[in-house]
């Protein structure tokens, strides 16, 4: 990962080792903003911005995802581009309340920043890193008691309430609600017995409801065996998986089990849960689409999906199912395009990620972007296919993994395959995208899906 560093003050202390860093510094920031676009000659993958005046000018002018490090603290007008795709502005406004600054390395040394703040800016440039790679964490695993409520629900009250320590379980479960909504999948695994979904739906200061969950583990089971379950149930790596529990002895069983899931350490007092969660950085993202506010409640319907498919032949459920795709030529959804090239891993036969700008720059040359978007009687999951044609090469070909296993693939890629017979294919094996490498020999005859063909 390359990373440019623009500043009209010394700002080379700041340039982490483990980076490929060019440093921009003084009269070399006026040149940048004539030519932006030679960041990207550059192979630049994100900016670290540290501008003194006219921060905002630059920001709107820079093309690439960028981190604002105020050199001064009271940089109000950040706020005004709060919406700004390519900035983490929210970021900036926290670091400049955070920073001590340094005067006097500042007169001495054109340096704002103080040893102790160049640890924390730089810890906030590792983040943002992870975040351009897309490495946002998918899905969050949580217990029940003690973590989403006080006590435990089979000795008798619970502690959930909007005052006192209650309060505390409550503001923690707003904040993740708040995640659901940002596109977190949220899932539960709880040693208790399964009438505690009445407490979960009945209790009137609860904020997460049974619908919130996209998987429900209520039993006395090994809460590792129950994580694993969960991701086949999703369809999800368990790289993807992060879990809050109370219990040292449950989290040190998970990460000893199950090493590539993510197991942080809550707090022994529940008073610092919501300090803790702001402070996690695992599930950072650059922006939120519409869908991601979705996604959440897709997981929960195919929970549903597969209610329907008790006692059921596989093939008999999905016809039960009455899936319908509809397949179009697409240049207006470009953020949803470019973050499935981004995010989908497990069946993607090329694994290219593209940013906005690279899908219209691509566009513009003449590539044609087709998608896929599906609905069952259940309800519509939105776009969960996408093809890229260029230069006659199938450049990408993917489908979500919350709609694989029903048929989408294959009539998907038949219906591609079908417009442009000559087209160059191949599939790029990656440690984590098997389900496409298996996919040309495991091909099935589809039979119960509907094409709702757009021009």
């Amino acid at each position: 990962m390359k990373i440019a560093y623009i500043s009209n003050h010394t700002i080379k202390p700041l340039a982490l080792k483990e980076f490929d860093s060019v440093v921009y510094e003084y009269n070399e920031c006026d040149e940048i903003m004539l030519d932006p676009s030679g960041l990207i000659r550059e192979n630049v993958d994100f900016i670290v911005l540290s501008i003194a005046e006219n921060l905002i000018k630059y920001i709107k002018n820079l093309p690439l995802p960028t981190l604002a490090i105020p050199p001064k603290p009271s940089y109000k007008p950040l706020r005004w581009l709060e919406k700004d795709h390519h900035c983490d502005l929210e970021a900036a406004n926290t670091i400049s309340v955070q920073l001590d600054y340094d005067d006097r390395m500042y007169f001495l040394a054109d340096f704002p920043f103080s040893k102790k703040d160049i640890n924390l800016i730089q810890k906030e440039i590792k983040v943002f890193a992870k975040a351009v790679k897309g490495e946002r964490k998918k899905c969050l695993v949580l217990d029940l008691d003690n973590v989403l409520w006080g006590g435990v629900a089979d000795e008798g009250g619970i502690t959930l309430s909007q005052e006192g320590i209650g309060r505390a379980y409550f503001e923690f479960q707003k904040m993740i609600k708040k995640l659901m909504e940002s596109g977190i999948i949220l899932t539960l695994c709880s040693k208790n017995n399964p009438d505690v979904i009445q407490i979960i739906d009945s209790h009137t200061d609860m904020i997460l409801k049974s619908n919130d969950f996209a998987a429900i583990k209520i039993n006395w089971n090994n809460k590792a065996d129950n994580i694993i379950e969960i991701s086949n149930e999703l369809n999800l790596g368990l790289d993807s998986f992060v879990f809050f529990d109370d219990s040292q002895f449950e989290r040190d069983c998970v990460r000893n089990i199950l090493p590539m899931v993510s197991v942080p350490d809550l707090p022994d007092d529940p008073a610092y849960y919501c300090k803790f969660l702001s402070e996690f950085d695992e599930f950072e993202c650059l922006q939120y689409t519409d869908l991601d506010k979705e996604r959440n409640k897709l997981y929960v319907q195919d929970r549903k999906r597969k209610e329907l498919n008790k006692g059921l032949d596989y093939v008999d459920y999905l016809k039960k199912l009455e899936i319908q795709v509809d397949i179009k030529q697409n240049n207006q959804d470009i953020d949803r395009i470019s973050q499935m090239t981004q995010r989908t891993n497990q069946f993607n036969f090329r694994t290219k990620r593209y940013s906005q700008k690279d899908i219209l720059s691509l566009i513009s040359n003449g590539a044609k972007i087709f998608t896929l978007e599906y609905n069952d009687i259940v309800g519509s999951q939105g776009i969960v296919g996408l093809a890229i044609i260029y230069n006659n090469t199938l450049d990408t070909f993917l489908i979500s993994c919350r709609a694989l296993q029903r048929g989408v693939e294959e009539v998907f890629f038949q219906w591609i395959c079908d417009k442009f017979p000559s087209l160059f294919i191949e599939v790029i094996p990656t440690k984590k995208n098997k389900p496409a490498q298996d996919f040309m020999s495991n091909k099935r005859s589809v039979d119960w899906i509907k094409i709702n063909e757009h021009k």
